[in-house]
This record gives C-alpha cells, sequence and structure tokens, in this order.
C-alpha cells in the first residue's frame, strides 16, 4: 500500500464546513469589497437636484403596530408620494442615534396606494360579521360619531 501524502496546499482535497465557511467569507469579500466601499461613500455633500415639481417631506413613520416612529424622507410629486428613502442624517451618537426605517415603514408607500384599501366611510347594515355595509356620506359619518355617545372622541 502506498504512504498517503498529505496535502498541505490551502485548497486540499477533504474539506470540512469551517474551511468552506472561511474561504468563502475571504472570496465573497475580495470580490464585493471595492463594490461595497464605493457605494458607502458620503453623500451629504453632493446636492442631487429634485425633479421638477417633486419635494421632499421630512415625517415620522406612520406604520401601525410600531412604536418606533422612525424618520423617513419622503419625495411628493403633485401630491403623490415617488418614494421613500429612511434617516440620512450623519451625526449617529448614542445622544442622537439614526432611527433607520424597517421594511414596514420603508413600504408605505404600497399601503397607501393599495387598491382595496378604505377610502370612504361605510356603514354595516348586516349582522356583524357578515360583510354588509354601504357607503355614506362624511357628513353622514360624524353625525353617528356625534349622536353615539360610545363613539365620541376626548
Amino acid at each position: 500500500m502506498p504512504d498517503k501524502e498529505h496535502n498541505t496546499s490551502c485548497f486540499s482535497a477533504s474539506i470540512n464546513r469551517r474551511s468552506f465557511v472561511k474561504w468563502s467569507s475571504l472570496a465573497t469579500g475580495t470580490l464585493l469589497g471595492p463594490g461595497v466601499l464605493i457605494s458607502c461613500r458620503n453623500k451629504a455633500n453632493e446636492k442631487a437636484e429634485l425633479p421638477k415639481g417633486e419635494k421632499i417631506i421630512r415625517t415620522g413613520c406612520p406604520a401601525h403596530n410600531c412604536g418606533g416612529k422612525c424618520l423617513l424622507k419622503v419625495y411628493v410629486s403633485d401630491g403623490i408620494i415617488t418614494r421613500i428613502e429612511t434617516d440620512d442624517r450623519q451625526k449617529d451618537d448614542i445622544s442622537d442615534p439614526q432611527l433607520r426605517a424597517c421594511i414596514r415603514g420603508r413600504s408605505y408607500r404600497k399601503r397607501q396606494y393599495y387598491p382595496d384599501r378604505l377610502k370612504h366611510p361605510l356603514l354595516r347594515t348586516g349582522q356583524r360579521g357578515k360583510g354588509k355595509f354601504k357607503r355614506i356620506s362624511w357628513d353622514e359619518a360624524y353625525d353617528i360619531m356625534q349622536s353615539n355617545p360610545w363613539l365620541h372622541l376626548k
């Protein structure tokens, strides 16, 4: 039986999980490193010109079931949200951290313009849970809220 030679090169025939992760991480970092560094350059000094009629509104995230109120940069053109970006302030320290919005906040534009969202007040006409409603005017809805003591807003 011939003696087995021990392969001491970095690309040995036997590979284990640890060496696979190590080498694939190294290869990925080598390939993506320059692109990541180029894309992370400081854009604060670059003054981007907005298209005519577009404005930026800074607001808190209106997402439901979240108390974060992260900062959003909302680009509005003719009263319609064209895109949403997150907090881009340069200062990011413990006394004033950046509040980067999560995917829920960043996707608010899709929620705002979803075709099946409610746009008008509805009055239930059938039993609760049956899904029977009729469209009413805003004045009717305000009158119903005002006449019902359980619905008074404080």
